[in-house]
Order: C-alpha cells, then sequence, then structure tokens
C-alpha cells in the first residue's frame, strides 16, 4: 500500500516514524510528540516511532506545523505506516519529509471536510449602541464539524486550510453555507460575511460565483455586506477596487474589517470608500483607559463621521467600553458582552435596564 493511501485511510489510525540528523529538529518533535499525549518508542535505532490514532491526526499535524519552521520539517524524514503493519528496512528509506506529509495531511482533512459539507453557519449580533437590544445585524463565521460531531475553531480549520493552499475554496463554502442557511430565516436584519482579499485578487471563486450564490439561495443582496479582512495582505488594489465594484453594483454592502490593526488601514479606506468601519478589538479594548488608545479610536470616529461611514466597535466584553464607545459616537458594536456567536440568532431583550442604556 502507497504512503498516499495510508493517509487517506488513516482514521483507525496510524504509526508515523520519524529520524534526522538535525538535533534541533528532533527534540522539538518530541516536545510536540509529548504535548499532544501520543506514545512513542524507538522502532529502530534512531528511527522514533509514534502511534497515532486517526482523530488525532489533526492536532498533531496542526503542532508540528506551529512548533516546527519549514527548514525543520525538511530535515525530518516521516514514513507512515497503518496500524497492525511493520515498515521493511528499504521503506524507511524511501521515507518523505515531515513538510510533504504534513502539506498531504492539511490537504485531506480540509477536502473531507468541504467534500462531506461539514461546515455550520453561527452568527454573531451587531448591535445599535445607544441601545444594544435593538440589533442591526449579524456576523456570519463558519464553524467545521469533525466525523464524531465535535465544533471545530475557525483559526484551526482556516490555518490547516492556508498550509494546505486550499483557503479560496474553504472561504467560498463558508458563504455558500451561510447564504443557505440565511434563506431559511424570517430575518431581514443585515449580514456581515467576511471576505479574504487573497480571493479577490483571484477570479478563481470569486465575486461572481459569491453573488450567483446569494441569488440562488433567494436571499436579498441589500441584505449581504461584504468584510474586508486582512487589510495588509491587499497587494493587488486595482484587482480588489474592481471587484468590489461589482458587488456594489449588484446590491451588496462593503465593510472594511480591523481597521486600525494594520499599517496600510488609512490608505484601504481612502480607495475602499466602505459602507462600514469595524474597528479592531485591540484599540476598542481599554480604550476608556488607555491616553493613545482613546485618542487612536476617536480621531478614527470623527474621521468616518466626517465621510459619513457607519462605524462598528468590535471586541466590547465590558459595560464601561461600551459606554465609552457608544460616547464617543460609535454607532453600533459587537463583542462578548451583547454576546457570543451561536448557530441560531439571537436577541439580546435581557441586556440592561433602560435606566442604564440612558445613564
Amino acid at each position: 500500500m502507497l504512503e498516499s493511501d495510508n493517509l487517506i485511510n488513516a482514521h483507525g489510525g496510524v504509526t508515523l516514524y520519524f529520524s534526522s540528523a538535525n538535533t534541533q529538529a528532533s527534540d522539538v518533535l518530541r516536545q510536540v510528540v509529548n504535548q499532544t499525549g501520543l506514545i512513542e518508542s524507538e522502532a529502530y535505532p534512531n528511527v522514533l516511532s509514534v502511534q497515532c490514532e486517526g482523530s488525532r491526526l489533526t492536532e498533531f499535524s496542526t503542532r508540528c506545523s506551529e512548533s516546527l519552521s519549514g527548514e525543520l520539517q525538511d530535515d525530518i524524514a516521516c514514513h507512515v505506516q497503518q496500524f497492525g503493519s511493520e515498515p521493511s528496512l528499504s521503506q524507511l528509506m524511501q521515507s518523505r519529509s515531515l513538510r510533504a506529509v504534513l502539506d498531504q495531511l492539511d490537504g485531506k482533512w480540509i477536502s473531507d471536510i468541504l467534500a462531506e459539507q461539514r461546515l455550520v453557519t453561527y452568527f454573531q449580533p451587531i448591535v445599535r449602541l445607544s441601545d444594544p437590544r435593538d440589533v442591526f445585524g449579524y456576523e456570519c463565521l463558519v464553524r467545521g464539524v469533525s466525523e464524531a460531531g465535535q465544533v471545530i475553531p475557525p483559526f484551526l480549520m482556516f490555518g490547516v486550510a492556508r498550509r494546505a493552499k486550499l483557503i479560496c475554496e474553504l472561504d467560498h463554502a463558508a458563504r455558500v453555507k451561510a447564504f443557505a442557511t440565511i434563506a431559511q430565516l424570517d430575518s431581514q436584519e443585515k449580514f456581515f460575511i467576511n471576505f479574504s482579499p487573497r480571493v479577490l485578487q483571484t477570479n478563481h471563486l470569486g465575486v461572481k460565483s459569491t453573488i450567483d450564490a446569494a441569488l440562488d439561495a433567494g436571499i436579498s443582496t441589500r441584505q449581504i455586506v461584504v468584510e474586508v479582512t486582512e487589510s495588509d495582505e491587499i497587494h493587488q488594489l486595482d484587482q480588489v477596487l474592481n471587484q468590489l465594484h461589482l458587488f456594489r453594483e449588484a446590491g451588496f454592502g462593503i465593510a472594511l474589517d480591523d481597521v486600525g490593526a494594520g499599517y496600510s488601514s488609512l490608505t484601504i479606506l481612502a480607495d475602499i470608500r466602505p459602507d462600514f468601519v469595524k474597528i479592531d478589538m485591540d484599540l476598542i479594548r481599554g480604550a476608556n483607559q488607555d491616553r493613545y488608545r482613546g485618542c487612536i479610536v476617536r480621531k478614527l470616529l470623527e474621521l468616518s463621521s466626517e465621510l459619513e461611514i457607519c462605524t462598528v466597535a468590535e471586541g466590547i466584553e465590558t459595560m464601561d467600553e461600551w459606554a465609552w464607545a457608544r460616547d464617543q459616537g460609535a454607532d453600533l458594536g459587537q463583542g462578548y458582552l451583547f454576546a457570543k456567536p451561536e448557530a441560531h440568532l439571537q436577541t439580546i431583550d435581557d441586556f440592561a435596564t433602560s435606566e442604564t442604556i440612558k445613564s
């Protein structure tokens, strides 16, 4: 059986065999094995064997990718064998680099999720800061679902997708799932959908397919606000602006996410001219107590107000942060103080008393 087949059929578990002449790489690998709680032994001289159940492969590969640089991964030879069989010395001699094995694991894991449509849409309310019980809209946030039915956090799923070069496919599948879910809801609020600049800078699974997916789902494009995230990754601005123009023509709103988080945010703001700006949570958090953060947020709010752009303060977690953002003129707010993301639409009926809101 080929090693690629071992990975594809690894649901029952595999034994991983590692060897390396690089002492640093070997030491870090052993730390990862211990952190993941896997069983290790020395199968042959200078050959480390690790037993790994199929359900642990993703965690192990993620820890390897986070802890070992690409150079160290290249210095580790890896062979994969299914449980219950022993590799020959000739097979071990034909081992691939750990980097190649991790790339295959990542690609297989994400491909399975996409093929089996194991995605679910969560919603986090975006409220009017003048009265947080008044929900303006919802941000759509994707979650994966493991074969065992467990929720997979987005940072893990998108991290793996980036390494496997499947980020555009996952990004598109998340939007299609969101549109299908929204279509089943009786709601007239706005829905904010994340859109990576990597997708806007390519024609693959880009704007037209997103517009078609919304129309096919039977939802009004005027309910949808496209959030452009990771502004520092916008390298082909003309292409992005052309794509956003198509969204606007189709009736979508445009939001610039994480404003204040990157060095290029103000330049991007001037070029994109969004309908909404979402001020980065790292600026909002503690801005009521930090002179520098407070000053920066106030100037961003003043600028947005002068440009007639609606503002969203992200990451609000305390009553003081809410009151401060409201008093500084932020229009909308989002954060755990109001509600955490859930797989259903939430109301904020019991947020506070009328007296608290008017204070």
